[in-house]
């Protein structure tokens, strides 16, 4: 038998809101703010703020994460910028627009902030190339499964 300890998993679905908001891209102030806007709380854990991943990412549009695609998911969300330097033949303004008229898969954290996951990226990309069969938009599917009332308002 070992006497070795085992080691001490660090706590993998609990994040720093630092570490939030370097994943989105944003001031730790605007990242509070999304936060408190979206009602998720601090887990009182640690003296500084940490939430759960899982509120992150349900805030984000994909509350159920599996545990296999927690690095994928936790990479840094891509912004307008960031678009525009992988795909040169856009500008920045031009993918904003898009953006905002759903042209891609976007994660609407505020009123003006909007992100790609990188992932989502790439199969967009081949979607568009013609490589993948299209999938609907996250807006689209939120809107399809929302009652006939709230579609009537938007």
């Amino acid at each position: 038998m070992s006497n070795a300890k085992p080691r001490r998993q660090k706590n993998a679905g609990i994040v720093s809101l630092a570490a939030v908001a370097r994943h989105w891209q944003v001031s730790p102030a605007t990242a509070k703010e999304i936060l408190r806007a979206r009602g998720v709380q601090d887990t009182g854990l640690r003296k500084r703020p940490t939430y759960r991943r899982k509120d992150i990412w349900r805030i984000e549009g994909s509350p159920e994460v599996p545990e296999a695609l927690w690095d994928e998911y936790w990479e840094p969300l891509l912004t307008p910028a960031d678009l525009a330097e992988r795909m040169p033949d856009k500008s920045a303004r031009t993918i904003r627009r898009d953006l905002e008229a759903g042209r891609w898969p976007a994660i609407e954290l505020g009123e003006r902030i909007r992100r790609v996951r990188a992932c989502d990226l790439s199969q967009e990309i081949e979607v568009r190339a013609g490589k993948r069969a299209a999938r609907q938009s996250r807006s689209r599917m939120a809107n399809r499964l929302a009652p006939p009332a709230a579609r009537a308002a938007t």
